[in-house]
This record gives structure tokens, sequence and C-alpha cells, in this order.
């Protein structure tokens, strides 16, 4: 059987290396971008199984809008969202950006790695990934804040 190829986005060398050793180490083929635009180059040279994708890449476009467009070429393709931000709005977005099928984890709320393989292989197979949504939990950090409240926050 083949190995599952996955990319993983991480604007974070270090960050970036951890994940892609810890993924290739649970039997993943891996292959590493620094941004979207790397992101994407490999996307069309590789085409992956599978994408693990910080959020905040730093200039440029963000981890949703790189999902976003790689899901307007591969709309099969699998997303986990590997992501310091307790909620999709404190980068401008809701949790209805983040694709139905794909995962939502918080590094902070790993504790250790099997989670965020677990999280990969329910998304490659199409299960249920809402126990691998972060974004949901109503005990997150700020889930209580409204949106204007969080839009001030961010301008703080």
């Amino acid at each position: 059987m083949l190995s599952r190829h996955v990319v993983v986005v991480e604007n974070e060398p270090l960050m970036r290396d951890l994940i892609g050793k810890t993924l290739e180490a649970s039997g993943f083929r891996v292959t590493t971008a620094a941004n979207a635009a790397d992101a994407k180059r490999v996307h069309k040279a590789v085409d992956p199984d599978a994408v693990v994708i910080d959020i905040e890449l730093g200039p440029g476009p963000d981890g949703f809008d790189l999902a976003a467009a790689l899901v307007a070429e591969s709309p099969e393709l699998a997303i986990v969202f590997l992501t310091n931000l307790p909620d999709p709005r404190l980068a401008g977005k809701s949790s209805k950006n983040v694709p139905r099928k794909a995962a939502y984890l918080r590094k902070s709320n790993l504790v250790d790695t099997s989670e965020l393989v677990a999280a990969l292989n329910a998304v490659l197979k199409s299960e249920g990934s809402a126990g691998f949504r972060h974004d949901l939990d109503s005990q997150r950090p700020l889930a209580k804040l409204s949106g204007k409240q969080l839009e001030v926050l961010r301008l703080i």
C-alpha cells in the first residue's frame, strides 16, 4: 500500500521540521512549505493527499486563504489546520471558513503527536472530524466574546 503524501505548511522552521518528522515517523510521505506561495508550487508538483496548514503564515495569504485556493483546485484534498489561534475569528474569519471535513487543532491543546496523526487519518478517510474541531469547543479562550468584542481586542 502506498503511503499518503502530506504537505506541511508552517512558517516557523523548527515547528515545520518537527511536524514533518512526526508525520514521516507515522508512515506519511512529507513535503514542506514555508508560506502560501511555496505551498501552491509544492501542491502543483506533488499532488498531495492532505495538507497540514498553520493559519498564521506571515506576510501574504493566511492559512484559510491558502486552504480555499487549494481546495478549489483539488476538492478531495484533506485539510488539517494546526494553529496557535483558539478561534478563527482572531484571524478575521469564522468557523464557517473551516471546510466541512477539515480538522482544526490548537497546538497548545495537543498533549502528544497521536492526536495530529488521528486527525489527519480521519480527514483523509472523510470520517467525522467533529472530535478534531478545537475551534468549536465552548471552553476555548475568548469563546464567549462577540465578533465586535474580538475586533476591538485585535485592534488593541
